[in-house]
């Protein structure tokens, strides 16, 4: 809860600065919104990790412990290519947000494949 207290504390600063500065020198609020989603980003990365070792051998231990690592980078997809793609709208630069959102989909799917393979073969093969 402090984490969310502190981060939305310091976008709202953010945002004032920003506001504050985008009259003047427009560019100027772009790069300043993109190093404070960077931080706010990096300084919610421990809270992850912390998650995601408490989780790791819960999974490893259960009968889905083949679907961790696809699970895991799908999260990190999915964590990376929205923070992403918002600091380019944000931008302004909606056509790049687009197209980091495709690559992300693309990704996920390749991701999922494996997984996908090893449910329909169970599906066609229940006797198995």
């Amino acid at each position: 809860m402090s984490l969310v207290i502190k981060t939305a504390g310091a976008a709202l600063c953010a945002v004032a600065v920003i506001q504050l500065v985008k009259p003047m020198r427009p560019e100027l609020s772009a790069l300043i919104s993109a190093l404070v989603c960077a931080v706010l980003a990096a300084a919610a990365f421990p809270s992850l990790s912390l998650a995601l070792s408490r989780i790791s051998p819960l999974l490893s231990q259960s009968s889905f412990s083949g679907y961790t690592e696809p699970l895991l980078k799908s999260l990190g997809v999915a964590f990376v290519s929205h923070a992403a793609s918002e600091v380019c709208r944000d931008s302004g630069e909606t056509a790049l947000a687009s197209k980091i959102e495709f690559a992300a989909s693309a990704a996920l799917l390749l991701i999922a494949l494996p997984v996908a393979e090893e449910l329909l073969a169970v599906a066609l093969n229940p006797a198995g």
